[in-house]
């Protein structure tokens, strides 16, 4: 655990810290423990990142999926990567690579190919 320990009641998530003081509600339906100071949470029809204040950083109603510390894929159709701020960085995505290192290789749509570094 990093920083915060998760915990369960009556099938919702919160957040306690290390003297089990609660800092975050149980509001959420799936919670993820905080790697790199974010977690993965989905509330109702959502799923977002949360920093240690409980604060949304990226969110999507689709699935999101953590390619690096840094960049975030959104699994619309079509795909496309976002950053913590949750800006789009690149859209169309066909594929990402993640060929060891800070690179991801990033294989477009119209075949182009882009490299991203955390």
């Amino acid at each position: 655990v990093e920083g915060y320990w998760r915990v369960r009641k009556n099938n919702k998530y919160a957040y306690l810290d290390k003297k089990f003081n609660p800092v975050m509600p149980f509001k959420y339906d799936i919670a993820e423990d905080f790697t790199d100071s974010l977690a993965r949470v989905s509330l109702k029809e959502k799923t977002c990142f949360i920093n240690y204040k409980g604060e949304e950083r990226v969110c999507s109603p689709l699935e999101i999926e953590r390619l690096s510390t840094h960049y975030y894929l959104v699994n619309a159709e079509p795909k496309y990567i976002v950053d913590m701020q949750g800006n789009e960085v690149v859209k169309d995505v066909w594929q990402v690579q993640k060929p060891g290192g800070k690179n991801l290789i990033v294989t477009l749509l119209n075949g182009e190919i882009k490299l991203l570094t955390d």
